[in-house]
């Protein structure tokens, strides 16, 4: 996999349900970040880390040479698309020879490649011009819904409760991934920074930052634009506090990856804007349940203008009680075990 937040901590994971279940996997990450690296020694004891400056022919050979070694029942594939061009072709052959290896179990769908896939699991809706059948009339199994969405284990470990919203928002958390590649951080602080004024008491919000934004030192230019700021801004850089810091917010600012999902099966309001174009379509498709505030495109976004969009979410206890609610309807919390269930039927 390449970095993405919500890939990494899904797969990590499906890697901890899968071995709870008694099924040894090995974890293989293309990523060199500490972060990420010093997240992988704390939750699991079998991961191979390999050069994040591979070509994609590089890589396969390595996982061929762990296949050889280990000689996988199924390989696992969470990785978001590629970022070169003829992304799809060279998506591809990639898969072909990863399925020369072994049985294919992927996320999401690769740069949504239709392919054969042994088993593509999507845990999240059909957008109406998306239809997920079609784009993946190959794959022979297929898993689409929320009944398949893989809750993170801490959810479970710590005991998480499920939020009941009884004021309006005023502790929150941002998050946008593990690259914030359009600069959606600062457009959420500009907007919170016009809207503060407006509301008492004071906005308190905790910014997660993902592994590649830490490696490219983006918490400096942020600290610099909070020193002329009045809002009540904490820099987090611990990943291993996510989970507890979300699960005690009010509220949460985020991109259109994975974690809207996990906010919303605790109960947590949501305003979610989007980083790309594939982000929009399956995340405005969410919004239209009603599980969260859906702004847009990032770049088709002004902070002022959309103060209006924003102002009844922190002002009026309803608003995110029917937001709130309605995630929570939404999950269940057992789509690891359906999705391994279905693994084992396919392969054994």
């Amino acid at each position: 996999m390449n970095v993405g937040s919500g890939h990494f901590r899904r797969a990590v994971s499906f890697s901890r349900y899968l071995g709870q279940r008694k099924i040894n996997s090995i974890f293989v990450i293309n990523e060199s970040c500490r972060v990420l690296i010093d997240h992988l020694k704390t939750n699991l004891d079998n991961y191979r880390v390999i050069s994040d400056s591979l070509d994609w022919q590089s890589e396969t050979k390595e996982i061929d040479a762990i296949a050889r070694e280990v000689r996988p029942s199924c390989i696992v594939l969470d990785r978001p698309p590629l970022a070169v061009p003829d992304k799809k072709k060279v998506a591809l052959e990639y898969l072909t020879k990863l399925a020369n290896i072994s049985p294919i179990l992927s996320f999401d769908g690769f740069c949504e490649v239709n392919f054969p896939y042994d088993l593509l699991v999507i845990p999240f809706p059909n957008a109406p011009d998306a239809p997920l059948n079609q784009i993946y009339s190959k794959a022979k199994n297929k898993c689409f819904g929320f009944d398949y969405f893989i809750l993170p284990n801490e959810f479970y470990e710590m005991s998480f409760s499920r939020k009941q919203n009884n004021a309006p928002p005023r502790k929150g958390i941002l998050f946008v991934g593990g690259h914030d590649l359009k600069e959606s951080i600062p457009f959420y602080l500009e907007l919170l920074h016009h809207l503060q004024p407006l509301l008492e008491p004071q906005l308190e919000v905790d910014i997660f930052l993902g592994g590649f934004d830490l490696k490219r030192g983006y918490e400096n230019k942020l600290a610099n634009w909070l020193k002329s700021s009045s809002l009540k801004i904490r820099i987090q850089k611990d990943s291993k506090d996510f989970y507890s810091i979300l699960s005690r917010a009010d509220f949460a600012l985020l991109a259109g990856g994975l974690t809207k999902f996990e906010a919303a099966y605790l109960g947590i309001p949501s305003i979610t804007l989007s980083l790309t174009d594939d982000q929009e379509k399956y995340t405005r498709a969410f919004a239209t349940g009603g599980s969260v505030l859906h702004l847009g495109q990032v770049e088709n976004l002004d902070p002022k203008k959309s103060l209006s969009s924003v102002f009844d979410f922190f002002t009026k206890k309803e608003v995110t009680q029917t937001l709130s609610n309605n995630g929570k309807r939404l999950i269940d919390g057992e789509g690891a075990n359906r999705t391994i269930d279905k693994l084992l039927e396919i392969l054994l």
